[in-house]
């Protein structure tokens, strides 16, 4: 059995703010990658960042509310991870910087 410091270390964050790296390092790594790549599901930066989706999730809300990237169309029945995202002009403007 895990002592309970270590399980919480273990676990997987349930969202951003649990995690302990700035989110500008996140958004920087997920916009360069659309930078390079062009679109791409949830699903697909899921694998990239290794964190569970529903970080992801969150992660690419934000990235949408800010107008860095927008949804083009979804794919398969995986709901919001079969999203296609794609970066936008000022997605692309950021990614440069």
């Amino acid at each position: 059995m895990l002592s309970n410091g270590l399980e919480a270390m273990l676990s997987s964050p349930s969202s951003f703010d649990a995690l302990d790296i700035p989110q500008s390092l996140v958004n920087d790594i997920i916009l360069r990658y659309f930078f390079s790549y062009g679109k791409t599901t949830g699903n697909d930066i899921e694998k990239l960042i290794k964190l569970p989706f529903r970080v992801v999730d969150e992660i690419l809300a934000r990235l949408q509310q800010e107008h860095l990237v927008e949804v083009r169309h979804g794919t398969g029945g995986l709901g919001r991870r079969g999203y296609m995202y794609a970066i936008t002009n000022e997605g692309k403007n950021h990614a440069r910087d």
